[in-house]
């Protein structure tokens, strides 16, 4: 087997409940700033704090994205979870599935995210 084979994914902290609302109130305030209009993000009701991390870190990664788009009409961010990495764009909706048991590579990146909502690709893509 490779070295690779035998290293786990690099991962994000754990993070308690209340460092979640925290992140994604501040997240929403700074999507808000950059598309010009209220942006909501839909999470899984129950998670683990792992999960949770990977969670947060692919909502910064939306938002990073979001405010790299030269206009987007998104309004609301979906993250869910499932077996691979996915981001798509529908209307007014970017659903983004995390995979996190492949850790930070179980997220879209903030410019994959950029080029899906810009239309500069089409998801679902990670």
């Amino acid at each position: 087997a490779s070295e690779e084979a035998r290293v786990a994914p690099l991962t994000p902290a754990s993070i308690t409940f209340a460092e979640v609302q925290e992140r994604f109130r501040r997240m929403a305030l700074v999507a808000r700033r950059a598309v010009g209009e209220p942006v909501t993000f839909t999470i899984p009701a129950r998670m683990s704090a792992p999960v949770a991390g990977v969670i947060v870190d692919a909502a910064e990664r939306a938002t990073e994205g979001l405010a790299a788009a030269p206009m987007t009409n998104v309004r609301r961010v979906i993250i869910s979870v499932g077996s691979e990495p996915e981001v798509e764009l529908r209307g007014t909706e970017l659903h983004i599935q995390v995979a996190p048991q492949l850790g930070y590579a179980g997220r879209p990146s903030s410019n994959t995210i950029r080029n899906v909502v810009s239309g500069a690709v089409q998801g679902p893509t990670q």
